[in-house]
């Protein structure tokens, strides 16, 4: 049977994606017209000989469907206020009794699987994930501006690497991209980007690990060792870039021009893509560097060059979980709440959106379980590899994107089901564990 798709009920964004595609073609064809030309002229000799034949042939007419993109629904996103937060770090426990059922689990995935509908098969594969991410392309950076043209106010900057979701393709002046990133929303050429699936192929190049301190005050070390001087301080919930993991001791980036070391043990490490910075952003940040350059002197001025880390420690919160089987309700019940919110390619937010991986790890986030923000990053190191009649609610879902790559990840939530940040069109969804061509399953609980 062929199926052609009803593209005047398609949602908005595939005038965005078309005009994506045309651009990106714009580039491979310039390198391929030549060839292509030749090829069209042997194939025409050969096409006007199968005309002929194919007179005589007779033919049969298919059966032809057209997807009702109308059957498609999303739902509506929550507010934050609606979204509980989840427990601490859990103290994993006990095995999953074979006896619980999905529904005894999980009483909130039926109410989702009612409201998101099912949404065929073929219908998830319409818009590539990753159709609209872009890279900036830049040695230092380049200006977001308010409108489309060099003479529009500037409202931030792109520096080099950052990562943004493309909203609009605008002809201005040139191809002009509307951009998400972070919190900033304007206009760049599309000259400063490499973008879809070329950026996806490098992405795991602009992952950057951060350090996030876990305690009062953290030292910063000239060395790695305690008896080095000290050339400053972080203070809980701060982050530092990190430069390099040498075991105990991590190299990080502090203050503008300088680099230093803290102890690993008092950290928590998160991986994160880099994002376009408001204005009120970059003069935030001065003046946080000016903080630091006052704590490298007032730790210059202070005594005690071997003082143990950390200085004061702060006492966390705990949690647990009785068995492995209420950890694992736990993370789906909670993943199940944000059902409805936006996607958005790169975005670090359950709520105002946030892209496959990004879904994962934050979730896993709030259970004390620390995953990597790039979808074949979950694949290497997340946990240990089971089967598909193996895997219980809770599990990672890898699956192939093309050549053998993991480009998309899932939680299963059990029942041949998953829950996922999957396109622009359909937000954070439940769908199907079989939609695409699974390439492993990583139980990181137990």
């Amino acid at each position: 049977m062929e199926v052609l798709w009803d593209f005047q009920k398609t949602p908005t964004v595939s005038t965005t994606m078309k005009k994506l595609n045309r651009l990106y073609k714009k580039r491979i064809g310039r390198v391929c017209a030549g060839a292509f030309a030749g090829l069209v002229f042997g194939l025409g000799i050969i096409a006007g000989t199968s005309r002929a034949r194919a007179a005589e042939e007779t033919t049969e007419t298919a059966e032809v469907e057209v997807i009702n993109w109308d059957s498609i629904t999303m739902e509506t996103p929550k507010s934050s206020a609606e979204l509980p937060m989840a427990g601490a770090a859990p103290m994993l426990t006990g095995d999953v009794p074979k006896e619980e059922t999905f529904e005894s689990m999980f009483p909130q995935a039926g109410a989702a699987l009612a409201l998101t509908g099912e949404v065929p098969e073929a219908a998830m594969q319409e818009e590539s994930e990753y159709a609209s991410f872009a890279i900036a392309n830049v040695t230092d950076y380049v200006n977001v501006r308010m409108e489309p043209n060099t003479s529009s106010d500037i409202v931030g900057k792109m520096y080099a690497g950052s990562v943004a979701q493309i909203q609009e393709v605008v002809e201005a002046d040139g191809e002009w991209f509307k951009v998400l990133s972070g919190d900033l929303e304007g206009y760049i050429k599309s000259d400063y980007f490499i973008y879809g699936e070329e950026a996806a192929l490098v992405m795991e190049d602009y992952v950057r690990t951060y350090a996030y301190i876990d305690v009062d005050q953290l030292n910063v070390r000239k060395s790695a060792s305690t008896d080095a001087a000290k050339i400053g301080y972080f203070t809980y919930g701060e982050k530092a870039e990190i430069l390099a993991d040498e075991g105990e001791w991590l190299k990080v980036r502090y203050a503008k021009n300088k680099e230093g070391y803290i102890y690993k043990k008092y950290c928590s490490l998160q991986e994160s893509f880099i994002y376009a910075k408001t204005t009120a952003q970059e003069e935030a940040e001065m003046e946080i560097a000016k903080q630091f350059e006052q704590r490298t002197t007032e730790v210059a001025t202070t005594p005690g060059g071997s003082t143990p880390e950390p200085t004061r420690i702060t006492e966390l919160p705990t949690g647990t979980y009785a068995t492995n089987v209420e950890l694992r309700s736990a993370i789906v019940n909670y993943a199940l709440q944000f059902v409805g919110c936006p996607y958005v390619m790169g975005g670090n937010s359950l709520t105002n959106g946030t892209d496959c991986s990004g879904f994962t790890s934050l979730i896993f986030k709030q259970f004390g379980i620390n995953l990597s923000r790039v979808p074949s990053g979950q694949m290497a190191s997340a946990g240990r590899p089971v089967s598909l009649a193996e895997a219980q609610p809770g599990d990672i879902v890898c699956y192939n994107s093309g050549g053998g790559r993991c480009g998309h990840v899932a939680i299963y939530i059990g029942n041949g089901q998953i829950v996922h940040a999957a396109t622009r069109a359909k937000g954070i969804c439940v769908a199907n564990v079989g939609m695409m061509p699974i390439l492993t399953i990583k139980n990181v609980i137990d």
